[in-house]
């Protein structure tokens, strides 16, 4: 089985409740298992700025499906919840980025691994070090505890705050209805 993480992201709708629906979807695959989810997170748009605060969360998962499967399989996902193309950064009700397939580095049109902006957004890391903080980018050597560290420190970092009581993990009546 290979470690992989999720992040998770919406901004329309009622984002906790899409989270645990989707996290039921993942679930019910045979060839993946959701080992993880952290809190929730609030954090500010960025790019397209006039729109609602982001709600932000990573699960990790253990799986035997093949990295652009497991892709293709969260890209339908966010399909099902009302994802349209439209403008980057636009405003979503569900947004599924697979962000590292456990130790592989790949960089091709279809997916980059891990993903490119790990390292660099605030509300992915501050969710990602709740479930996996000793987990090590290849390309870098830095684990999430690192790469948060040194964003904590950015001046232009986006602000993301976790939001009490929230831990996917702890939203067991939302994601046990999800299940069944």
């Amino acid at each position: 089985m290979i470690d992989a993480a999720v992040a998770f992201g919406a901004n329309l709708g009622n984002p906790p409740e899409t989270f645990a629906r989707a996290i039921g979807i993942l679930a019910r695959e045979r060839d993946v298992s959701v080992t993880d989810r952290s809190s929730l997170w609030r954090s500010a748009p960025w790019g397209l700025t006039d729109q609602p605060d982001f709600v932000n969360a990573v699960a990790r998962l253990s799986t035997d499906m093949p990295a652009l499967e497991l892709l293709e399989l969260l890209k339908s996902v966010e399909i099902d919840f009302g994802r349209t193309e439209g403008p980057r950064n636009a405003p979503r009700p569900l947004d599924l980025d697979l962000l590292w397939y456990g130790a592989e580095r790949r960089a091709d049109t279809e997916l980059t691994l891990p993903h490119p902006g790990l390292s660099a957004r605030s509300f992915v890391l501050e969710p990602a070090a709740e479930v996996a903080p000793q987990w090590r980018d290849p390309a870098t050597g830095r684990t999430i505890l690192q790469m948060r560290d040194l964003l904590r420190v950015d001046p232009s970092r986006t602000e993301c705050v976790r939001l009490e009581g929230t831990r996917l993990g702890e939203l067991r009546g939302l994601v046990a209805g999800c299940l069944s």
